[in-house]
């Protein structure tokens, strides 16, 4: 069975595993949900990706040190990161 496509990010949000796994192999065409392609290319949004296991809340990936998320403006970056990977179909419910 598919994995259900999260309408938004939870506390501790998940990608898709193929996205995840072309991220941390440095691939810009990251496959989502649907299989339709689409073009990551900004490191830091591919850095995200490869983080979001469902392991860490959204505090502890505000918390990792030397990101773009560490400063002040890091949670609202941080959710509009989120809301983009919702709305590309990268994460899972």
């Amino acid at each position: 069975r598919p994995p259900a496509v999260a309408a938004a990010a939870s506390e501790r949000p998940m990608a898709f595993g193929p996205a995840r796994w072309q991220a941390t192999n440095s691939i810009d065409a990251i496959t989502n949900v649907y299989h339709e392609v689409t073009e990551l290319n900004h490191p830091a949004l591919r850095t995200l990706l490869t983080q979001l296991d469902g392991t860490r809340t959204r505090g502890q990936i505000l918390a990792e040190p030397g990101t773009i998320f560490a400063g002040s403006n890091g949670p609202a970056l941080l959710q509009r990161a989120l809301d983009e990977f919702v709305r590309l179909a990268l994460l899972v419910a």
